[in-house]
């Protein structure tokens, strides 16, 4: 999973830690394997190399009460952004990304890049950070919406 998850995200993760592996067989899995699934993707994400660790997962996991977040492929820490940052994106109207029920996490995760993009005038590393990715990770995907046709 790891490896298709590495392929699919351009990211280098070379396994899990011990501390990881014991929570996840410990955890009930209430939603099966398309939970785990999400799980580990959105782990990969966030590492982008190295071993996955219990800071890539979500909060609280496995802890009494905890209720697995929706699309967790694509939801991430959200990073501190500066109040000028998110006062002058506010008022560029650049600080939203509308999605319908349905759209596929592939797309919400173009639609999120793309957006961040254009609210940091381009600034492709601080989109990055914002994004709690990596700047090559970041230059993988939009080599990838490029060949795709999209602009970016």
């Amino acid at each position: 999973m790891i490896e298709d998850m590495n392929h699919r995200h351009h990211c280098t993760v070379a396994g899990l830690t011990d501390t990881l592996m014991a929570r996840l067989m410990h955890y009930p899995w209430p939603g099966n394997v398309r939970e785990l699934r999400n799980t580990i993707e959105r782990a990969v994400i966030l590492a982008g190399s190295g071993a996955l660790d219990m800071k890539h997962l979500p909060a609280n996991f496995g802890q009494h009460g905890f209720i697995p977040p929706n699309h967790t492929a694509f939801q991430k820490p959200v990073p501190q952004v500066p109040p000028a940052f998110r006062e002058s994106a506010s008022a560029a109207g650049n600080d939203i990304v509308e999605l319908e029920v349905g759209t596929t996490v592939d797309e919400a995760e173009r639609q999120l890049i793309l957006k961040t993009l254009e609210s940091t005038n381009n600034n492709k590393t601080r989109a990055a950070e914002i994004l709690g990715i990596s700047s090559k990770t970041l230059q993988n995907k939009l080599k990838e919406y490029a060949s795709a046709g999209e602009e970016a």
